[in-house]
Parts: C-alpha cells; sequence; structure tokens
C-alpha cells in the first residue's frame, strides 16, 4: 500500500486528502483538512466598510457616477487569496510526509500558486493537474489525476 498527499484547490476552498493505492486496485481517500478562505467569497463592499477615500466619477446626464478605482483592491485581495494558499499548501506538505504530492489547481492561479512554493515541495509533487476539482467527489478527484496525462511539448 503506498499513501499520497493530494490537494485540490481553487481561489476560495483548499481540500487535503490522504490516498491509499491498495495492490487489489481498491483505492481509500481521507479527507484531512479543508480550508475555506472567506474573502474569496465576499463582494467588495462587504470587505470595505467605510467609504472614506473613495472617489465617485462626475455625474453626467444619466445621474449618479459610479465608484471607481476599486481595481488594484480586487487584485491585492486576489494576490492574499493565492499567498495564503502557497503557504497553507506548504504547511500541509510539511505536517503530512508523504511519499509524493498530487496538485490540482484552477488554471487560473495554478502558475502563481506554484511559482510561490518552496523547492522542497515543488520536488515532491508528482502530478499536477490545472482544474478545479473541489467541487467533485473525491472518487472523482481520484479519477482526474488518474486520467490526466500532461501536454507533451517545448
Amino acid at each position: 500500500m503506498k499513501a499520497k498527499l493530494v490537494i485540490v484547490s481553487d481561489l476560495g476552498l483548499l481540500k487535503a486528502f490522504q490516498l491509499e493505492l491498495r495492490n487489489e486496485g481498491s483505492h481509500r481517500m481521507k479527507l484531512l483538512e479543508e480550508l475555506v478562505l472567506e474573502p474569496a467569497h465576499q463582494h467588495l463592499t462587504e470587505q470595505i466598510t467605510d467609504s472614506a477615500g473613495r472617489r465617485a466619477a462626475p455625474a453626467g446626464n444619466m445621474g449618479a457616477g459610479t465608484m471607481a478605482d476599486d481595481h488594484n483592491l480586487q487584485l491585492e485581495i486576489r494576490r492574499r487569496l493565492i499567498k495564503a494558499l502557497a503557504r497553507k499548501i506548504e504547511a500541509i506538505a510539511q505536517a503530512h510526509p508523504l511519499d509524493s504530492l498530487w496538485l490540482a489547481v484552477n488554471k487560473e492561479i495554478f502558475r502563481p500558486i506554484s511559482e510561490m512554493l518552496p523547492p522542497a515541495v515543488l520536488a515532491r509533487i508528482e502530478r499536477q493537474v490545472p482544474c478545479d476539482l473541489t467541487k467533485l467527489e473525491p472518487q472523482d478527484v481520484l479519477g482526474h489525476f488518474l486520467a490526466f496525462t500532461p501536454p507533451v511539448g517545448p
């Protein structure tokens, strides 16, 4: 029997499983940890409670203008969420020193998370799947990893 650490994540949810590969063909996945990052599920107006410093666009003929300058704040929130996910993946990998690590991360944040992981964790990654598998049942997650073949090319 061989044990592997399987981590699936999107921007707001991370799940870590222990996968036991058995010789007779049956596999068992046990949920180790689940992390929900609340800022990913909140609207910007829920995170910012006061409007001091906000500027409204000049009102046109149609009425009041829209609020501006929130795009940098949204990018900063996204960057912080990615950093928190990378730190949590690192902590889980260190807490569960199994043979290897399988990682499935939403393709939009796949590269930034991979760049933030330390070399020791990157060396343990055996399979990477750039998909969001957080909402699937554990056996379906396993099916994606077993069916995934990385693209060949330069």
